[in-house]
This record gives structure tokens, C-alpha cells and sequence, in this order.
């Protein structure tokens, strides 16, 4: 990997300019360089507005499905607790049955 010959501005789009740090041939490779915290404390790893706001809409839309996943095990939940609720009432007046008849 060469030296950096360009630098690299972020605009305000997904899109960016390079200024030529020196002399460019044609079809050189070109080379930039990011500092090591680049792209550290980033949503989604790109600082345009753009990624971030990809970024934000997919973290917006995870929390969402990760609601309605809470929401839909507490339904589940609910159902399996009334239906064991039911079965304990079902055994507690068979008991009190047994015992009417015993009597």
C-alpha cells in the first residue's frame, strides 16, 4: 500500500471530495488516509449524514421489531399462565368433587 497522495473531505451527502496531496498520474491508484479514530463512535461505521441516517432508521427499526418480539413472547407468556391458572381451577374443583361424594 502506497503513501496517501489525496485527502478526503465528507460532504454533506454519501459522496466525497479528494484534493490531490501532489501530482496524480493517470490510472495511479489512489490513496487516502483515515486517523485511527475515524471511524470510531460512529452508527453504522460511516460519518456522512447519509449512513447515519441509514444508520439511525435501522437502529430505530431493530428497537421496533425488538418490541413487538417482548410484546409477542408477553402475549405468549399470558396465555400459558391463564391456561395453567384454568387447569389448577379444573383440578381444584375436581378435588372438591372427590371430597363432596367422600362425605
Amino acid at each position: 500500500m502506497g503513501s496517501p497522495n489525496n485527502l478526503i473531505a465528507l460532504e454533506s451527502s454519501c459522496g466525497y471530495t479528494a484534493m490531490a496531496l501532489r501530482d496524480i498520474k493517470p490510472e495511479e491508484e489512489l490513496f487516502a488516509f483515515y486517523s485511527s479514530d475515524y471511524f470510531d463512535d460512529v452508527e453504522g461505521g460511516c460519518p456522512c449524514q447519509s449512513c447515519q441516517h441509514e444508520a439511525y432508521t435501522q437502529r430505530d427499526a431493530d428497537k421496533q421489531e425488538r418490541q413487538r418480539d417482548m410484546q409477542h413472547q408477553a402475549e405468549k407468556d399470558r396465555i400459558i399462565i391463564e391456561e395453567k391458572q384454568k387447569e389448577q381451577k379444573q383440578r381444584w374443583r375436581a378435588k372438591q368433587k372427590t371430597k363432596a361424594k367422600e362425605s
